[in-house]
Formats: C-alpha cells, structure tokens, sequence
C-alpha cells in the first residue's frame, strides 16, 4: 500500500545483503554527484513485505529543487517474475509459447500517429510492425536479449 513505502527509506524494499552496499553508493553518490544508476533501469531482486525476494526491474531518478537545494529521489518498480518465469518455462520445455505484448508499439504508437495527423496531416509510409508476437523455443533467447538491452 502506498501509505506503507511514500516517504520511507528504499532499503525496505531490498534484501538485507544489499542495503550495505546501497548505503555505501549514496554516501559516494552525494561526495561526488556522480551515479552510475540514476536514470538507468536494472534487474535486481527486491524484498516484498511478507519477506520474499523477488525479481524486479527499477529505475531510480533524482529530482532537484534549486531554490531550496532539496533533492528527492524516486524509484519505479516493475515485478518481473511472470516474464522470468515464461522463459523458465518455454527454455525447459514446460510451456509451449507465450505472446509478447509490446506496449508502446500496440498503445502509445498509435496515439503518436494520430497526434501527428491532426496536427501536421503527417502518415506514416511504408509497413509498421506492431502487434502481439509469439515466443516459443525458437524466439526465446533473442526476445529475452532485447529485452535485456532495453530493446523490448
């Protein structure tokens, strides 16, 4: 619930071997102002509220107020054991496919096309690949590289 994380140290949310090493890249990260995830998004496990480790994707982004000098950050987490366990599953044999939703090409594309119509009568040429795609055996490890790359 949000009223159990708003305002709260993010080291809830780890598993306790990593809050060390997360204290220790805040401390260098405010010394030097240089961060190697801000504005990055990353596969880590995170800690759900029953004690579970589970895995997650976040991305972690800082805001800074110059009147005051206060800075906040703000993370964004995304459960990804569903996708981690399809490609389990279709590399072990236990599922057949999968579909690949691929929301910005099946929702937000769309939206930007029509944006860009009304206000310049600009049409896309040529073919657009969008849609729902199967991944089975022969697809799994390329879909799961672009993913990983941030490609998907």
């Amino acid at each position: 619930k949000k009223k159990d994380i708003i305002g709260k140290n993010i080291k809830m949310l780890m598993p306790e071997q990593y809050r060390q090493a997360h204290d220790e890249g805040m401390k260098k990260f405010l010394a030097s102002d240089k961060a190697a995830i801000l504005g990055k998004r990353m596969e880590i496990e995170g800690l759900k509220k029953n004690g579970d480790i589970f895995p997650i994707e976040l991305r972690v982004d800082e805001t800074l107020i110059e009147e005051t000098g206060d800075r906040f950050f703000s993370g964004a987490i995304r459960d990804i054991t569903s996708r981690k366990n399809a490609v389990k599953a279709i590399r072990e044999g236990d599922m057949v496919f999968t579909v690949d939703q691929q929301q910005y090409l099946q929702g937000y594309l769309p939206i930007d096309f029509l944006v860009l119509y009304n206000k310049y009568g600009l049409i896309p040429t040529g073919d657009i690949i969008t849609g729902p795609s199967i991944v089975d055996i022969r697809n799994v490890d390329s879909v799961a590289d672009m993913v990983n790359k941030r490609f998907r």
